[in-house]
């Protein structure tokens, strides 16, 4: 059957990972909950710009389409994929004969297709004109200009939640500060910004659009944006005033090539706030967080029960022990930590990886992850550099039964 007449009928379509030799694509019926639409994923396919027009070419205003998936294939041409824009743009609401619903085009990834400025104004029409609910755009190179412009769109109309990835796009700090604006508090639902340097300045921001009572973020991912010790703590701190966060990631976020000692500076009329000092190793009289990932312990790896559930009262005491060891600044900022994590009460999934933070200062964050539940079990997985704080509802991996259970 050929793509033109696959794009009339109701049926998904996953080719990921298949290489296409031709336009002709095999196909499967899809019926699930009583819903039939076609899901076009051509994902990594290493498809050309001739089978995009192609695609273009089969699509009409009555096409039955709900989401499009062209990302990581070869390089394609900006005016076809301005072309296929345009033709996603004339898509209308669709009600589906067998049974009466209407269907609507709500997912486009164009993930790792460089995007250029003509292409991204198209995609902004498309943002302004549709419904959409779903935009994955990663590794496209919009920049900061790029995402501004299209954030905006997204939602200069009525706009349902969305689903937005613009990691490793080379946005700058100065792309948070929209986050804060009234619409978009309560307009993402999701919000992928790994692998952009947010840095200090950008934590202020996210800080500040967390704590706002109207926030409905539920995914935020800052993986690799540059926060620093200071960015991590400060990001869990924010979900103290938090009621809607389920999933934050912070992976590989403190810069491992350098030393750190924790210094705190009194501010008025605000907490102590984190800033990490650098020192000489040869000054150091104290002991510092281990910044070296060769030297870590690694985890017990033996299934079963680990651990009791913890208070953070357990803590208290071995840290006020240790203190007389370690550093009372270490010790002061892993208390911070703690208290901050376990005040995170709507939290269901925390990652912490490649931070630096010891096997025993892990598992020390793992009891105040634990010491939140009332009821339920606490999961984690904690092994080199890998940190992943999870619970029953929302399991670490998702596919693969990795963390051990509280």
């Amino acid at each position: 059957m050929s793509l033109c007449s696959l794009l009339d009928w109701k049926f998904l379509i996953s080719l990921e990972t298949v290489s296409l030799m031709h336009v002709d694509l095999t196909f499967q019926p899809y019926w699930k909950a009583a819903e039939p639409y076609i899901v076009l994923n051509i994902e990594r396919c290493s498809i050309t710009t001739r089978t995009i027009q192609k695609v273009a070419d089969a699509l009409n205003e009555s096409s039955v389409l709900a989401q499009l998936s062209i990302g990581y294939n070869n390089p394609i041409s900006g005016n076809a994929i301005i072309n296929l824009l345009a033709k996603l743009a004339t898509l209308k609401s669709t009600q589906t004969l067998e049974f009466f619903l209407f269907v609507v085009f709500a997912a486009l990834n164009l993930s790792g297709l460089k995007l250029t400025k003509p292409v991204v104004d198209s995609l902004c029409q498309l943002a302004k004109t549709s419904c959409l609910s779903r935009l994955m755009l990663g590794s496209t190179g919009i920049g900061t200009d790029g995402a501004l412009q299209l954030t905006a769109s997204l939602f200069e109309g009525s706009q349902e939640s969305v689903k937005l990835d613009l990691s490793y796009c080379g946005l700058m700090p100065a792309y948070t500060r929209i986050l804060s604006t009234d619409t978009l508090i309560c307009g993402i639902l999701e919000l992928n910004l790994a692998g952009n340097p947010i840095m200090q300045e950008g934590t202020n921001a996210l800080v500040s659009l967390l704590t706002n009572p109207r926030c409905c973020l539920k995914v935020l991912v800052l993986d690799k944006c540059q926060l620093g010790l200071t960015g991590i703590l400060q990001m869990i701190q924010a979900l103290g005033e938090n009621d809607y966060l389920e999933e934050l990631h912070l992976a590989d976020n403190a810069n491992l090539e350098k030393t750190y000692m924790l210094q705190y500076e009194s501010a008025k009329g605000s907490s102590d706030i984190l800033q990490p000092h650098l020192i000489e190793p040869a000054q150091q009289g104290i002991c510092v967080m281990n910044t070296e990932c060769n030297q870590l312990e690694v985890a017990d790896s033996e299934d079963g029960p680990i651990r009791e559930e913890a208070a953070p009262s357990d803590f208290d005491d071995s840290c006020t022990s240790s203190c007389q060891r370690n550093s009372l600044l270490e010790c002061q900022f892993i208390q911070e930590l703690t208290t901050a994590i376990s005040m995170a009460k709507q939290l269901q999934f925390m990652e912490l990886s490649n931070n630096g933070f010891t096997t025993q200062v892990s598992k020390a964050l793992y009891a105040a992850w634990s010491s939140r539940l009332e009821n339920g079990s606490a999961w984690r997985h904690i092994e080199d550099q890998t940190i992943h704080f999870s619970m029953e509802t929302n399991k670490c991996c998702r596919v693969k039964p990795c963390c051990r259970r509280d």
